[in-house]
């Protein structure tokens, strides 16, 4: 799983983006507490630069 961070690392976006994908359903996530964590296989294939 991971991070939200990492996700935006990895996309070149920030933090925020990823996060308003999240609340869009855009991207798929798990809640964990507060935190989101996102399954690696998910995060590869919704880049948002990709179209």
């Amino acid at each position: 799983m991971l991070t939200v961070a990492e996700v935006a690392g990895m996309w070149r976006v920030s933090k925020m983006t990823v996060l308003r994908m999240v609340h869009s359903e855009q991207l798929d996530a798990l809640r964990v507490g507060h935190r989101f964590r996102i399954p690696p296989g998910r995060s590869r294939s919704l880049h948002p630069l990709r179209g």
